[in-house]
C-alpha cells in the first residue's frame, strides 16, 4: 500500500472507494470485449452460429438512456429495450451470461484493497461509490467475488440516477444519507475527472490510483482483434508487481506458457484416465512448484485449476539415469548410441563417456589414438574405429555399471508401484520416455508411461505446443530458445544415477550445479523468473479454458514478442546472463558493427553460435531493424519450405 494513501486514510473517518480499475480489474483489455464473449459463449453453450450480440447490446443500451427520463439506467432496463426488439428468451439468457462474465473475468488490485482492508481494521467508515449500469446486487457479487466485504454500503450511479463524473451529484447524494460532512471524507479511484476533479468539487478529499506502469511483453495489436489473447492482454497489463525484470519476463511470457501447460496435463489427465502425473528433474522444477504452490492455496479459484484427487511427483528420472541401465541389454555400440534421441553437433569424448554412464579415461583415449579435444558428428561415431576401439576398452566397466544402475532403478520405480497409469511430463525430445518403456517392458514393471510433452517436433500430437505451421514460433525459438532452457531449470545438478544407503533406500545422486559458482544476483534471476510465473498462475482468475483458449497461438504470444522485439532495457539485463554450455557463457557477445563489416566472416560464425541471437543482433545494430528483416525472411522461407514438401 502507498504511504501516501495510508497517511490520508488515517486522516480521514470515512473512507469511499470507486470499483473498477480501482479495488478491481477486468480481466480484458477493451471493457466490452466481454459483449463479444456473450456472443461466443452464447454459440458455445446453445451449438449455434454468431448472434450479432455486440451490435444487438449496443443499440439496446442506446434506446434505453433515450427512452428514460433520466441519465443513468439499469442493466435490466437496458435488456428491457433487448427484449423488446429481440425476444425475451433472447434477453434474459444473455442478460445472465453477460453478469456472469461480470462477476468472473474480474480480480483484485491488491495494493487498493489492501488499503480497503487497512481502513476498516482502523475503524473507518467504508463505502463504496461507483459509475455504473450494473445493479449493486451485481457490483456486490463482484466485489465479493474477489475477497471485497465488510464495507457500509454500496451505492451504484445506476439506482440514484445520478453520477459522479457529471457533475459530482452521486456525491452529494452520499454525503445526505450517510449524514457527514465532506471535510470527513477521503475518495480513492482512478479516474481524474469523476473520481478527484469532482469529488472535490463537492468538497471531498481525493486520492488518484494511477495505472500500473511498467515493462510489460504484450502484442497489443493483436490484443485489438483476438478474443482469447484480450483476456491474457488485460490481465498482464493491469496486474501491477513492482518486480524485477527478470519477474516480470516470468509473470507476463512464461506465466502464460506454464498455466496453459498445466491445464492441458489436466485434460490429458482425465482423457488417458492417469493415475498420476511426474515431473521429471530437472525441467519439471517449476510445474512442480506450481502444483505445489496450487494445493496449499485456499482460494477455490485457485484449486479449480488442479484436480486434487490425483498426486504429483518430483521424480528425479533423467536421460541418464534411464538410459544407462539399458546398455547392458544392447547388442552393438551403435544401438547404445540410438537410445539417445538427440545429440549436439559437436560430440566432445567427454559427452561420450558420460552417455556411457563411467568416468573419462583419458588413459583409454590416448591409447586408441584419440585426444581429449577431437569432437565427432553423429555420423562419425558410428564410422569413426577409434571409438569403436575405446568402448572396446571400457565395455566391461559400463556394462557392470548398467547392471549396478539396472537394479537401483527397478528399486527406485517401485515408489510409484500402485499406480498403473502414470502421465511423464518431458521437455526433451523423447529419450527418457522410450527408455522408462523399454526398462519396464524387460523388467516386467506394470505401468504404462505415458509421454506428456511440452513440445516435440517428433511427436507433435502427445505435445502440447505445437509449432507446425506456426512460422512466428518457429522463427523465435531460433532467435531465442535458450529462454525456455533458461526458464525450465531447476537450482541442483542433473541426476547421474542413484546409490543405495545403509539402510536399504535409494538415493538420489545429482551432478555438481553448474551455477553454483556464479553470482547470487543471477541465481535470483532464476528464482524471480520462477516466482513471476507461479504468480501469473496463482493470481489468473479463471482456468483459461473456461473462457478463452490455451492454443499455442495464444500462450505463445508474449514470449514471440520478447524475443522478436527485445528492448535496449533487456539487452542490459540479460546480456551478460551466463549459460552453461561445456562451459559459461554470456547470452550476448558481440562485437562492433564496424568491426563486423571488416570481417563479415566473423559476423556469421559470431551470430551461428549465439545464445541468442535476437540479442545479437539487437546488440549489433543498437535497433531491430535487422532483426525484423530476419524475421520476416525466415518466416517466409518456411511457409515457401512447407508449400514445396506438399506439392
Amino acid at each position: 500500500m502507498d504511504l501516501a494513501l495510508q497517511q490520508a486514510i488515517d486522516a480521514h473517518s470515512v473512507i469511499t472507494f470507486d470499483v473498477y480499475d480501482t479495488l478491481i480489474y477486468r480481466v480484458l483489455y477493451r471493457d466490452r470485449d466481454v459483449w463479444h464473449l456473450v456472443d461466443r459463449e452464447y454459440q458455445k453453450r446453445n451449438h449455434v452460429g454468431p448472434i450479432d450480440f455486440y451490435r444487438k447490446r449496443e443499440l439496446s443500451d442506446r434506446k434505453a438512456r433515450k427512452s428514460y427520463p433520466y441519465r443513468e439506467v439499469t442493466i435490466d432496463e437496458i435488456y428491457e429495450v433487448f427484449a423488446d426488439l429481440y425476444g425475451r428468451d433472447l434477453a434474459d439468457a444473455c442478460k445472465r451470461l453477460e453478469i456472469e462474465l461480470e462477476i468472473n473475468l474480474t480480480f483484485p488490485n491488491n495494493s487498493v484493497v489492501e488499503a480497503f482492508h487497512y481502513a476498516l481494521q482502523q475503524g473507518k467508515e467504508v463505502y463504496i461509490i461507483s459509475d455504473m449500469y450494473l445493479t449493486d446486487t451485481t457490483i456486490a457479487k463482484v466485489l465479493e467475488h474477489n475477497g471485497i466485504v465488510g464495507y457500509e454500503k454500496l451505492f451504484v450511479s445506476c439506482l440514484y440516477r445520478k453520477t459522479k463524473h457529471e457533475s459530482g451529484e452521486l456525491f452529494v447524494a452520499v454525503l445526505d444519507e450517510i449524514q457527514t460532512q465532506a471535510k470527513n471524507v477521503l475518495h480513492v479511484g482512478n479516474d481524474v475527472k469523476a473520481d478527484i476533479e469532482r469529488a472535490i468539487s463537492r468538497g471531498l478529499d481525493a486520492y488518484l490510483v494511477k495505472p500500473p506502469s511498467r515493462t510489460q511483453y504484450v502484442d497489443a495489436d493483436k490484443a485489438k482483434f483476438d478474443l482469447n489473447y484480450s483476456l491474457l492482454y488485460g490481465f498482464i497489463t493491469k496486474y501491477n508487481p513492482s518486480h524485477t525484470l527478470a519477474y516480470r519476463l516470468g509473470f507476463d511470457v512464461f506465466g502464460p506458457i506454464v498455466t496453459g501447460f498445466m491445464e492441458w496435463i489436466q485434460q490429458q489427465q482425465k482423457i488417458y484416465h492417469l493415475d498420476t502425473i511426474l515431473f521429471l528433474a530437472r525441467d519439471g522444477y517449476v510445474l512442480q512448484r506450481i502444483s505445489d504452490s496450487a494445493r496449499d492455496k485456499a482460494d477455490d479459484s485457485v484449486r479449480s485449476k488442479l484436480d486434487d484427487s490425483i498426486d504429483t511427483f518430483y521424480s528425479y528420472l533423467s536421460r541418464r539415469s534411464v538410459v544407462i541401465p539399458l546398455l547392458q541389454y544392447q547388442e552393438s555400440l551403435e544401438d547404445i548410441w540410438n537410445l539417445y534421441k538427440s545429440w549436439q553437433p559437436h560430440i566432445t569424448l567427454t559427452t561420450v563417456f558420460n552417455r556411457l554412464g563411467i568416468p573419462y579415461d583419458k588413459e583409454a583415449v590416448q591409447s586408441v589414438g584419440l585426444s581429449d579435444s577431437d569432437t565427432f558428428t553423429r555420423a562419425e561415431l558410428s564410422t569413426d574405429s577409434r571409438i569403436q576401439s575405446l568402448y572396446n576398452r571400457v565395455k566391461e566397466r559400463a556394462m557392470v555399471n548398467s547392471e549396478e544402475q539396472g537394479r537401483l532403478l527397478y528399486d527406485y520405480l517401485r515408489q510409484y508401484g500402485e499406480h498403473k497409469t502414470i502421465g511423464i511430463v518431458d521437455l526433451g525430445s523423447g529419450t527418457i520416455i522410450e527408455a522408462l518403456k523399454q526398462f519396464s517392458s524387460i523388467n516386467h514393471i506394470d505401468i504404462d508411461w505415458t509421454p506428456l510433452y511440452l513440445q516435440n517436433s517428433r511427436k507433435p500430437s502427445e505435445s502440447y505446443i505445437n509449432i507446425n505451421e506456426n512460422y512466428e514460433l518457429q522463427t523465435a525459438l531460433r532467435m531465442g530458445y535458450m529462454f525456455l532452457e533458461v526458464f525450465f531449470t531447476a537450482p541442483h545438478g542433473t541426476t547421474l544415477g542413484y546409490t543405495r544407503t545403509d539402510q536399504d533406500t535409494i538415493d538420489v545422486v545429482l551432478e555438481e550445479y553448474e551455477y553454483e559458482s556464479i553470482p547470487d544476483s543471477y541465481k535470483a534471476r532464476l528464482q524471480e523468473l520462477h516466482q513471476g510465473a507461479i504468480d501469473f498462475y496463482n493470481g489468473y482468475p479463471i482456468e483459461m479454458t473456461r473462457y478463452g483458449s490455451i492454443d499455442t497461438d495464444i500462450v505463445m504470444t508474449d514470449f514471440n514478442y520478447f524475443i522478436l522485439h527485445p528492448t535496449d532495457e533487456d539487452l542490459v539485463y540479460w546480456g551478460p546472463y551466463p549459460v552453461y554450455i561445456d562451459s559459461f557463457e554470456p547470452m550476448v557477445h558481440c562485437g562492433t558493427l564496424q568491426s563486423y563489416v571488416s570481417h563479415p566472416k566473423q559476423l556469421f560464425y559470431d551470430f551461428k553460435n549465439s545464445v541468442w541471437p535476437a540479442g545479437f543482433l539487437h546488440a549489433m545494430c543498437h535497433s531491430n531493424i535487422l532483426l525484423r528483416l530476419l524475421s520476416y525472411g525466415n518466416q517466409l522461407r518456411l511457409i515457401l519450405r512447407d508449400k514445396w514438401v506438399k506439392r
